[in-house]
């Protein structure tokens, strides 16, 4: 057989396992799934998003949990799901609903050589950061935001339930970042996990702007094909992604500087201002953390590498 048709029939052998894969997933249950889908429709109004959440016990207790917390500083305690909604917002209900299940189902999953602990804490700590940013930089981008940073690496979800063992393996033996993973992969399987990703987001009919800035994450420009619906979507999410790692890093002069460089080039913002979308993401970041279950000390030690991470960012003779 010719070498470039067996290399073709070889990839369509595993863009179909990896399709096979995603049919195993466990889909979002119903309601988040129609909240997720409710949230991006601009004719959805607050009552129609309360009686979708109403029909989930746990998700509206959590909500709930949420806007009582701190961040928020209410007066009086939020005890109904429509005050809940009305004060989170329709992108960060529909972040949390995602992330709750994202760390149910996904939470014990460990691939050792990615550059973060666990990927639920990733995902989480990129919409954190993807959600403040727009709110600060973005306000339009907002509500898609957050949810974009949770959902980005999906597919390292993917490739890992479509190989197994062979994948883990793989992933625990690189050292040199995304693009190593990437080669890695579509050597190995003949397909990568932001091709995986792809085909999950579109499985679940999220946006042509939202899927394409996702598959474009580790672009370390705006690619010239990308939909203009994205290009901001991306910008947000392409600062997000290298800022997260700031929450994992014990060493974040380099990060950081990257992360001051990226932020004044895309969104045009300087070193201060970014710093204090870090603090806010951070405030996020502990109280999501906090309804989902996770330890507290596992959480404050993330939250002290990105503060320190901040200080740097806000002095850079510090992190040259």
């Amino acid at each position: 057989m010719d070498q470039s048709v067996e290399q073709r029939v070889n990839v369509r052998e595993a863009l179909y396992r990896v399709l096979d894969s995603i049919k195993q997933l466990p889909s979002p249950p119903e309601v988040c799934l129609a909240v997720t889908q409710a949230t991006g429709d601009e004719g959805t109004s607050l009552t129609d998003l309360q009686e979708l959440v109403a029909n989930d016990i746990a998700l509206s207790g959590r909500l709930m949990q949420v806007a009582n917390s701190a961040f928020f500083g209410v007066r009086q305690p939020v005890t109904s799901v429509r005050r809940a909604i009305s004060l989170l917002g329709f992108g960060t209900v529909r972040s949390l609903a995602l992330g709750f299940f994202f760390n149910e189902e996904f939470g014990k999953l460990r691939l050792p050589g990615l550059p973060y602990p666990d990927l639920p804490r990733y995902a989480l700590a990129s919409s954190v950061l993807a959600e403040a940013t727009a709110k600060r930089f973005e306000p339009d981008l907002a509500a898609d935001a957050g949810c974009l940073g949770l959902l980005h690496e999906s597919g390292v979800l993917v490739m890992a339930l479509a190989f197994g063992t062979q994948y883990r393996r793989m992933v625990a033996a690189l050292a040199d970042g995304p693009d190593a993973l990437e080669q890695a992969e579509r050597a190995a399987f003949g397909v990568d996990h932001v091709q995986a990703g792809k085909l999950l987001l579109e499985n679940w009919k999220l946006s042509e702007a939202f899927i394409e800035a996702a598959a474009h994450h580790h672009a370390p420009a705006l690619p010239h094909n990308i939909p203009p619906g994205a290009a901001g979507l991306w910008r947000i999410l392409r600062l997000a992604v290298v800022a997260a790692l700031l929450f994992f890093d014990d060493d974040p002069a380099g990060t950081a500087a990257q992360t001051r460089d990226l932020a004044g080039t895309l969104v045009g913002a300087d070193p201060q201002a970014f710093t204090d979308v870090i603090r806010t993401a951070v405030a996020m970041y502990e109280q999501r953390m906090a309804v989902i279950g996770v330890p507290t000390d596992v959480v404050v030690a993330d939250t002290q590498r990105a503060l320190a991470a901040a200080d740097c960012l806000a002095a850079p003779g510090t992190a040259a």
